[in-house]
């Protein structure tokens, strides 16, 4: 018997501009192949290697060794800014009063009435996602509330995900640091690299520890579902006293009360896309990123399809 092929988009994304992550990282990898680039897998970076302010290297822990890595830029794509902590570089975390980050959710599939699995998620509340012990007492005490105490073949769960959905984590001390507040009051910068647009998507229900910028916002305005256009400027990429390392996604240098808003999946593409952008430019011209005069960067961002309005 012959089992016809199943068909797929010639590219990652799908009709809702959502995408396939393990079809997109392959995409990627042949784009990364054709500019000659070397990877490293399975590798894990144990140390940034500083000379003043400076990122001069890494060294690098694979195949049971480790080994130095020069670099002239060096990019944290973690999402937690890990390797710049390695170096020492200053985060914010959480709210000011008790540190506590936005509420993480699980992701999960489960097998619907139809008997197609669909992907869903459920909020899990607050944790410290730093701390290894209270984190796991989190998730052990969440999912026991979403397994059924008998078997059912419909409405069951399939499996979670092997990444937590977290809103915020560690938040980089940069060179300029985009607030809720600014926002609020419509004082944005002139010069920005991208845009994220969304809601405020807090699931969070203790409105009344969060910042004066989250209250208005949600208890006094109802503004869960509005859609606000937040403008990025490059400073918020570049640590405050370093000069040749960008943290990028979601540690980028923002407060709070904007991280459950600058988290969204486009964002974090675009910082990636914007870091390479304009390490390529100051390599080229010979200057630090923030001396990049902004026509000159806006002309290739804009070639590289990056929204600046």
């Amino acid at each position: 018997m012959s089992v016809a092929s199943p068909s797929f988009p010639s590219n990652y994304l799908n009709n809702y501009r959502n995408f396939n992550a393990e079809m997109k990282k392959i995409v990627l990898e042949q784009h990364a192949d054709k500019a000659g680039a070397d990877y490293l897998y399975q590798s894990l970076v144990v140390n940034l290697i500083l000379d003043g302010n400076q990122i001069t290297g890494a060294e690098i822990f694979a195949d049971g060794t480790i080994t130095q890595v020069k670099c002239r830029y060096f990019i944290d794509a973690t999402a937690d800014g890990n390797c710049a902590r390695l170096a020492g570089i200053p985060f914010n975390y959480g709210r000011e009063n008790d540190q506590l980050t936005h509420s993480y959710n699980f992701d999960f599939a489960a097998v619907g009435s139809d008997r197609v699995i669909g992907f869903t998620w459920f909020d899990a509340g607050l944790t410290d996602q730093l701390n290894p012990a209270q984190l796991a007492q989190s998730i052990c005490r969440d999912l026991q509330f979403y397994f059924a105490d008998k078997f059912e073949p419909e409405g069951h769960i399939a499996y979670f995900a092997p990444l937590l959905g977290l809103r915020e984590g560690p938040l980089l001390i940069g060179r300029e640091t985009v607030r809720a507040q600014d926002i609020m009051n419509d004082r944005y910068t002139p010069e920005p690299v991208f845009y994220e647009y969304s809601n405020f998507d807090s699931h969070n229900t203790d409105w009344v520890f969060e910042d004066d910028a989250l209250q208005e916002i949600f208890l006094g305005s109802g503004l869960w579902s509005h859609r606000f256009y937040v403008p990025l400027p490059r400073g918020v990429m570049l640590p405050k006293d370093y000069e040749n390392i960008l943290v990028i996604g979601r540690a980028m240098a923002i407060d709070h009360a904007l991280a459950c808003a600058v988290r969204m999946k486009q964002a974090m593409q675009y910082s990636g896309q914007c870091a390479a952008i304009m390490i390529d430019l100051a390599l080229k011209k010979k200057c630090a990123i923030m001396d990049l005069p902004y026509e000159m960067l806006q002309k290739e961002l804009i070639r590289g399809k990056i929204p600046l309005e």
